[in-house]
Parts: structure tokens; sequence; C-alpha cells
């Protein structure tokens, strides 16, 4: 499992000057988003259920990270939705384990 930093500087949620949509397109582009939302439209109550915890990215670099606490498991659609969108479409998706102090 990869360790990611949690300093806001690396890895951001939004831009604070602009709306979450626009830094979508900026980071992924128009093609990516639309095989996105067109993968995700084919079955959306399932895909919704499964959709990983955060999307982050940095310097174009987009990623999407399932966050787990010490002894929770992946769900099935969790897996559904890394099989279905991660190698198909190229994504990065990623396991974080939450480490207790």
């Amino acid at each position: 499992m990869e360790s990611i930093d949690h300093d806001p500087g690396l890895w951001q949620r939004g831009a604070h000057h602009l709306p979450i949509n626009v830094v979508h397109v900026q980071v992924a582009g128009h093609d990516l988003l639309h095989r996105i939302a067109s993968t995700f439209a084919r079955d959306p109550y399932e895909y919704r259920r499964g959709w990983p915890d955060l999307t982050v990215w940095k310097d174009g670099q987009l990623r999407f990270v399932e966050v787990k606490a010490p002894g929770d498991v992946l769900g099935k659609s969790q897996k559904t939705i890394a099989a279905t969108f991660g190698a198909p479409l190229g994504l990065d998706f990623s396991l974080a384990a939450v480490v207790p102090a």
C-alpha cells in the first residue's frame, strides 16, 4: 500500500480559486472526463456506491484514493470500480490505510 503525504501543498482536493468541475477539466481533459462519465452512466447506482473517497491531483496528475481504516476491506462495489475504471480508462486508483497514532 502506498503512503500518501498529507501535506496540503502536495495533493489538493480542490483549487481554492476555481470551481471543482473546471479543475477536473483542466487536469483530466475533456476526452478522459467524457470516458469516465460515459462509463459511469452505464450503472450509476452501482458505481456511486463504490466510488473512491478522494479525487486528488497535482501537477496534471489525477488520482482516485480509497481510504480504509484498520480492519476495513474493499467491498464488492469498490472492487468493481477499480476493475471498470482503473486499467480500462488508464486511471490511477490507490488504496490508503489509516494508521493509528
